[in-house]
């Protein structure tokens, strides 16, 4: 079943693009997507060169994030290196990064080497071969942008608990591109590590819906600072501040109708 999965992914990404060949297989798998946008974000997201940075709660997140850019097939992702030789179609929009030396620290990460060994072989490099590969990803993402490309980055790593890691300052500083680029903020909600069993449409309709929420593009010649390590702090707060202002407002949404009958109960109280 897996394979003939892959085979459709890989079909629908040759014939029409990464971002269709997502939204496919979410329809596929009976996921609903919900994307919180307007109008200048789409222009942007499907006109001109950028970054996109977005959190990493789970895996299903790539799937989610490229489904809510539509009609763009010049967009890349920089991710982990073992997605890659999944499917020939899909690396060719794939820009790996090498952090296998971090992901065996733990038990989980280990659990995941041995489950991605099932699909192709992983090569095992050196701490130092790992770091010269992924100057080289950053490179070829800068590349891409000056190109007029979308790279969709994940500055976190998929750790909420630390720093963004400083690759997407090396990215943004190296963009020639200043008065044209730009980075846009996504916040991705609803996925999970439960979202293998999408595999299974009937299960995929009990799941929660998947929700991609676009912030106002930020000019990258505004975000530039005078090392990437401090390019990648100044975006961090600017993102930090945004889910802040967002989460804020989600909760004052939820909560909008005890409000208001708080408020009619004290000004129509005798």
């Amino acid at each position: 079943m897996i394979r003939g999965i892959i085979q459709e992914i890989d079909k629908n990404i040759r014939e029409n693009g990464i971002t269709w060949g997502m939204q496919k297989l979410l329809k596929r798998s009976n996921t609903k997507l919900v994307i919180k946008t307007n109008p200048k974000i789409i222009e942007v997201l499907e006109k001109y060169p950028g970054v996109v940075v977005a959190n990493h709660p789970a895996e299903a997140d790539v799937v989610a994030i490229l489904a809510a850019i539509e009609k763009r097939k010049d967009v890349y992702l920089i991710i982990n290196s073992n997605v890659k030789n999944v499917s020939s179609s899909l690396d060719n929009h794939l820009i790996p990064v090498y952090i296998n030396k971090k992901i065996k620290q733990s038990w989980s990460g280990r659990l995941k080497l041995k489950i991605w060994g099932c699909f192709h072989k992983i090569p095992d490099y050196s701490q130092e071969e790992e770091h010269q590969k992924n100057i080289e990803s950053i490179n070829l993402a800068i590349e891409k942008v000056n190109q007029g490309a979308l790279v969709i980055i994940f500055p976190d790593g998929g750790n909420k608990k630390s720093y963004w890691l400083s690759g997407v300052g090396h990215l943004i500083n190296g963009i020639k591109l200043k008065n044209k680029s730009f980075v846009t903020r996504a916040y991705i909600e609803g996925t999970s590590h439960f979202d293998y069993l999408r595999l299974f449409p009937l299960l995929g309709k009990f799941l929660p819906k998947f929700k991609v929420s676009f912030a106002k593009p930020l000019m990258i010649n505004q975000l530039k600072k005078s090392s990437p390590k401090e390019t990648t702090k100044y975006l961090e707060t600017k993102y930090g501040n945004w889910i802040n202002s967002f989460n804020l407002w989600i909760n004052v949404s939820k909560n909008y109708l005890w409000l208001r009958m708080l408020f009619l109960f004290f000004i129509t109280k005798p």
